[in-house]
């Protein structure tokens, strides 16, 4: 990665951060590109969010994980591939197992 623009802050930030509040990462590159939309106004293809994030993977910046969703209307389910930033794995995994807690 030759230099940090504003869009691969914007997506580091998103990463670090929880939107909303109650949602913690790790995010998909669809979750990205909501939030760059509804949160920032930003609105980027789907391949412009994949090839910023896999900028960022490159240099060593995040995190990379799968997780199964399940399919929707009637659609098999579906791998996929999730996202965060490689200083908060341990701090994002705690929040989610006490998240789950409090849920049950």
């Amino acid at each position: 990665m030759q230099r940090m623009t504003k869009n691969r802050a914007l997506v580091l930030q998103i990463l670090r951060e929880c939107f909303p509040p109650d949602y913690i990462p790790p995010y998909s590159a669809r979750d990205t590109r909501l939030i760059l939309s509804e949160a920032f106004g930003i609105n980027q293809s789907i391949g412009q969010v994949h090839r910023t994030i896999s900028d960022l993977h490159k240099a060593g910046l995040l995190h990379v994980s799968e997780r199964m969703e399940p399919g929707v209307c009637g659609s098999l389910p579906q791998r996929v591939k999730c996202y965060e930033h490689r200083d908060d794995i341990e701090k994002n995994s705690i929040e989610r197992r006490i998240e789950a807690v409090c849920r049950e």
